[in-house]
Order: structure tokens, then sequence, then C-alpha cells
């Protein structure tokens, strides 16, 4: 028989929560100006806030599978879970925690860029509302 245990195991549920709670140290940190390598005790107080919002994992995960579930059906659970027991799925799901940290920087220098796009175009309609067009200012 099919478990919530099963379903939050198969889909690495824990790594989910693993990088929401290490993009919040990294926002937290960011936010503070603290630098990627600060002093010791510095570093001991964000590894401390680390592991305290691992305490949060049981509600992540209850919430989790309150939110899958429904979505797909009791009478679709052995078949979606049979289907992420496979391999092919495993290395996905075990990759796409990992990718998804990589490209966050790539994603935060993108959002500069693009950024940077928006502002030239608003400083040179005179920070008046632009309108786009295939892709030029008008």
């Amino acid at each position: 028989m099919c478990t919530v245990t099963d379903l939050l195991q198969l889909t690495h549920a824990e790594g989910a929560f693993a990088t929401v709670a290490d993009t919040l140290v990294h926002n937290v940190r960011r936010g503070m100006f603290v630098p990627a390598q600060a002093d010791a005790d510095v570093e001991l107080e964000f590894a401390a806030f680390r592991t305290h919002l691992d305490q949060f994992l049981p509600e992540f995960c209850e919430l989790f599978a309150r939110l899958l579930l429904p979505r797909l059906g009791s009478e679709q659970l052995p078949e979606v879970l049979a289907a992420l027991a496979s391999p092919p799925a495993q290395t996905y799901l075990r990759m796409a925690p990992i990718i998804e940290q990589r490209l966050e920087p790539i994603f935060e220098e993108l959002d500069r860029q693009m950024q940077s796009c928006v502002d030239a175009l608003l400083q040179a309609n005179g920070n008046q509302p632009v309108t786009l067009a295939a892709g030029a200012a008008t």
C-alpha cells in the first residue's frame, strides 16, 4: 500500500525543503549584507539558524502532502508513486534542486541585465511609460 511517507520520499520533499531553507538563509545573509565568508562567530550563527529551520520540516511535509494528494487523487497515487520510483524520475528529482541552486546566480545576473534594459528604456523615454512592440521601445 502506498503511503504519504512513500510520496514524500519519492518526491524528495525533504530536498525541496532544504532548498527553501537554504534560500531563506541566503536571502537573510544578503539582506544583512553579510559576505559569503564572514567571521567564524557569524558563520556559527547562520549555521545555527539553518539548523533551527529544520524544525519546520514536518510541517512542510504535511503541507506538501496536503496540497499534492487532492490534486493527484487517491486512485492515481499508486501509479504516480510507481512512476516516481523509476530510476530516471529519481535521477531527475535528485538533480532538480542542484540545478536550481546553480541557476540562481545566473538568473540573478539575467534579472540585473533585464532591469538595466528597462532602466535604459525608461531613461530614454524620459521616465514615461514604455510600450514594447516586437522587441522595440516606442
